[in-house]
C-alpha cells in the first residue's frame, strides 16, 4: 500500500495497515511526518511507525503514477499494480503498489454557491472570512465548522455551530478565540494537544518556562510496558498559567481532555 499525506489521516492509515499485515510506503517531500507537531511528538511516533514496518522514502517529488496492471479476479488477482515513479536526490525511483491511499489534505468547497452575490468573501483554501464572532463579510451572515476554520475537527464544527446560534439568534458576544480546542492523532503512540506551541510562543516573544517529563520515568507506564512518549506543558513565565500542553503516549487522547 502507498500513502500520499503525511499528517494525520495518512499516519493513522498507514500505521493501521501495516499492523493488519501489508506493507506499507510512505512518500515525504520532506524529512518528517506530522509537521504541525513538535519535534520530538514527531520523532517519537515516527520511531514507532518504522519499527511497524512502515518504509519511509523521504525528500522525494512525484513524477508520475500510473496503472501497470488492472485488477483480475478470475486470473486470481484481486489487487491491481500501481507504480509510483518519484524523483529522489535526483535519480529515479519506482515503487510499485497495490493500493493508494491519498490523504493529501481538504480544501473547502465555497466557489458554487454564488457567495459573491451574497457580499459574502472567501478564499479557496481558506474558506468563508469570519471574524471572532463569526460573521462573514456580510454581517447578517455567519459561518462555522471546515469552510470557516484551520481546526477541522467534529468537536470544534460543534463548539462554533453553538457560538452562532448564540451571537445570530440571541445576540451573543462570544468569540471563536476564546474556544480551548485540544486535538488527537490516533497513532501508536499517540500525539495530542492543545493550546500554544513552543515556535507560537518564541514567534509572539513571550517568555515561558517548559515541564518535561518521559514515560519511562513513570511507575504506571513502566508497570503497563507503556513507556513510549512523553508530558510536555509550557507556562508563562514564573507562574502556573498554561499556555500549551503536548502528551505523547499511550492514551494521550484521553488524558489530554
Amino acid at each position: 500500500i502507498g500513502v500520499i499525506g503525511t499528517g494525520p489521516i495518512g499516519c493513522e492509515l498507514a500505521q493501521a495497515f501495516a499492523r493488519f499485515g501489508a506493507e506499507v510506503h510512505m512518500f515525504l517531500r520532506g524529512e518528517t511526518i506530522l509537521r504541525k507537531e513538535e519535534a520530538d511528538a514527531r520523532e517519537v511516533v515516527m520511531k514507532s511507525m518504522a519499527e511497524d514496518g512502515i518504509i519511509f522514502h523521504k525528500l522525494i517529488k512525484y513524477k508520475s503514477i500510473n496503472l501497470e496492471t488492472p485488477a483480475d479476479e478470475k486470473a486470481g488477482k484481486p489487487f491491481p499494480t500501481i507504480n509510483i515513479e518519484l524523483e529522489q536526490n535526483t535519480k529515479t525511483l519506482n515503487v510499485a503498489v497495490n493500493a493508494l491511499i491519498v490523504a493529501a489534505g481538504r480544501k473547502p468547497n465555497v466557489t458554487t454557491a454564488d457567495l459573491e452575490k451574497a457580499g459574502v468573501e472567501y478564499d479557496i483554501r481558506k474558506g468563508v472570512k469570519v471574524n471572532d464572532k463569526l460573521q462573514t463579510t456580510n454581517p447578517n451572515i455567519f459561518a462555522c465548522g471546515d469552510c470557516a476554520s484551520k481546526y477541522q475537527f467534529t468537536h470544534m464544527a460543534d463548539f462554533m455551530a453553538r457560538l452562532v446560534i448564540r451571537n445570530a439568534l440571541f445576540f451573543g458576544n462570544g468569540k471563536a478565540s476564546s474556544l480551548l480546542v485540544p486535538w488527537a492523532t490516533f497513532t501508536d503512540p499517540e500525539v495530542a494537544h492543545v493550546g500554544e506551541y513552543e515556535d507560537d510562543l518564541k514567534k509572539r516573544g513571550v517568555a515561558y518556562d517548559i515541564y518535561k517529563k518521559s514515560f519511562n520515568e513513570v511507575d504506571r507506564a513502566i508497570l503497563d510496558s507503556e513507556t513510549s512518549g512523553y508530558v510536555r506543558i509550557l507556562t508563562k513565565a514564573k507562574s502556573d498559567k498554561i499556555l500549551g500542553a503536548t502528551i505523547v503516549g499511550s492514551h494521550a487522547g484521553d488524558m489530554i481532555r
